[in-house]
């Protein structure tokens, strides 16, 4: 990365690890840009959503996007070892986004 001089507290990875062509590579070029106590926050889709995501993507409710590599979980924290990152704390956690009605009554 080509921030001179730059370092960040929290550094937030919002469903880009799937994507990156090369992870382990993404996370040791975001140690340029942090410091000992730079805490990196990555979120991401469980691979449970695989099949939906695909299905929306067939019947045209989502739009087309790059192949993911759907990395494990365990995966991302190997690769976050090797890149010198030290794993905190994980959380496992599904939201569901179900579409409802809202009715006013007056």
């Amino acid at each position: 990365m080509d921030l001179p001089g730059e370092c960040f507290d929290y550094i937030v990875i919002s469903e880009t690890t799937n994507l990156a062509a090369d992870v382990q590579q993404m996370f040791q070029n975001l140690r340029s840009v942090a410091h000992a106590d730079t805490r990196l926050v990555i979120n991401c889709y469980s691979s449970l959503w695989r099949p939906l995501i695909w299905l929306a993507t067939r019947l045209g409710l989502r739009s087309k996007q790059p192949e993911s590599s759907w990395l494990a979980p365990d995966d991302v924290v190997a690769l976050l070892h090797l890149s010198d990152w030290e794993l905190i704390r994980t959380e496992d956690e599904l939201s569901v986004l179900v579409p409802c009605s809202v009715w006013k009554i007056y």
